[in-house]
C-alpha cells in the first residue's frame, strides 16, 4: 500500500462521525429548547391582564354596538368591538401602561391616558360617553380623560396592592418591608428587619418577582425598579404553591412600560394645552361677539 493510501485511509476512519453521541447531543439540545420555552409560556401565562368597560352614547345614554376600542403595543393595535350591550374586552395584554382608544363613525373619538394594567386583574373603565361629532369642531375630533385609581387597591379582602409611583411617593420606601406593613395591618417587621405575615414564623412567606421565586426580600430589588408590589395574606392562589403565612408578588418595570408611561404623559400634557388652546379661542369669539352687538 502506498504512503498516500495509507493515509486516505486513516483520515477516512478518523474523520468518520460517532452517531450515537451526536444523536445523544440533538436530543439534550432539543430537550433544553423545550423546557426554556415552556418555562417563558409558564411565566407568561400569569403575567398577563384584560381592560373591560362600556360604551355609550353621551346625549341618549343608549349603549353603542360596533365602536373600536384598541391601545396600541409597539406599533400594533390590540383590541375589540364593542358587543351589542356597548361592552368591550382587551386582552391579553402584558402589564403596564396604556392609552385607551374609542372611536365610532359619526362620534368624536375619545383618550383615556395612563390605564395601568396588572398581572391577573380585570381592570375596570368608568362608563364611556361619546359626544355626536359636530360640524363645527371638524370632521375628527379627539377628546380625553385621565384614568383614575386608587393607590391602594383593596381588590379582595386578603389582598393588597400598591402600583409603582405611589410606591416612590412614600416615606421610607427604600425598605419595602416597611412598605408593606404600611399597607396590611397582617404584616408585621420585628427589629432586625424580618418579616412576619398573619403571625407566621419568617421565612414561611414567599417572594416573587416576576415570576421567579425568592425566600427574602432583603436587597431584592430597588423600589424606582417596581412597577407594583401585592400582598396575599390569605386566599393564597394556588400557583403559588403551599405556603402557610403570606406571598409578596413584584412586577418590574420593563422598557415597554418606561415608553409607554412617557407616552401617555406626553400625550396627556398635548391634550391638556390643546383644551386650554380651545377655551382661549371661545373666550376669544365671546369677546368679539359682545363688541360687535355694542
Amino acid at each position: 500500500m502506498s504512503l498516500y493510501q495509507t493515509l486516505k485511509t486513516k483520515t477516512m476512519k478518523t474523520s468518520k462521525p460517532n452517531f450515537a453521541i451526536l444523536g445523544q447531543k440533538a436530543l439534550m439540545q432539543t430537550a433544553v429548547i423545550l423546557l426554556l420555552i415552556l418555562f417563558s409560556f409558564s411565566l407568561h401565562a400569569q403575567q398577563i391582564g384584560e381592560i373591560k368597560g362600556k360604551v355609550f352614547d353621551k346625549e341618549t345614554k343608549i349603549s353603542i354596538p360596533g365602536a373600536n376600542v384598541y391601545v396600541e403595543v409597539g406599533g400594533k393595535k390590540i383590541g375589540s368591538a364593542t358587543d351589542m350591550d356597548g361592552r368591550f374586552t382587551i386582552k391579553p395584554l402584558q402589564p403596564g401602561t396604556y392609552n385607551l382608544n374609542i372611536s365610532y363613525l359619526g362620534y368624536n373619538t375619545q383618550q383615556i391616558y395612563s390605564v395601568s394594567v396588572n398581572t391577573d386583574k380585570i381592570t375596570l373603565i368608568k362608563d364611556v360617553f361619546l359626544e355626536s361629532a359636530s360640524t363645527k369642531l371638524g370632521p375628527h375630533v379627539v377628546t380625553g380623560r385621565k384614568y383614575e385609581e386608587s393607590v391602594v387597591d383593596f381588590e379582595e379582602a386578603s389582598k393588597m396592592a400598591i402600583k409603582g409611583a405611589d410606591l416612590n411617593k412614600m416615606p421610607d420606601n427604600r425598605n419595602l418591608a416597611n412598605v408593606l406593613q404600611s399597607i396590611s395591618t397582617d404584616v408585621k417587621v420585628s427589629d432586625d428587619g424580618s418579616i412576619q405575615i398573619r403571625g407566621g414564623r419568617s421565612g414561611t412567606e414567599a417572594y416573587y418577582v416576576d415570576g421567579v421565586l425568592s425566600h427574602s426580600l432583603n436587597n431584592l430589588i430597588p423600589s424606582m425598579a417596581i412597577r407594583s408590589m401585592a400582598v396575599y395574606t390569605g386566599g393564597i392562589p394556588a400557583q403559588y404553591g403551599d405556603i402557610t403565612s403570606g406571598v409578596v408578588v413584584i412586577e418590574t418595570l420593563g422598557y415597554f412600560d418606561l415608553y409607554n408611561e412617557w407616552l401617555a404623559k406626553n400625550l396627556y400634557e398635548e391634550h391638556l394645552k390643546d383644551e386650554e388652546r380651545k377655551q382661549k379661542e371661545l373666550e376669544q369669539e365671546s369677546i368679539i361677539e359682545s363688541e360687535v352687538i355694542e
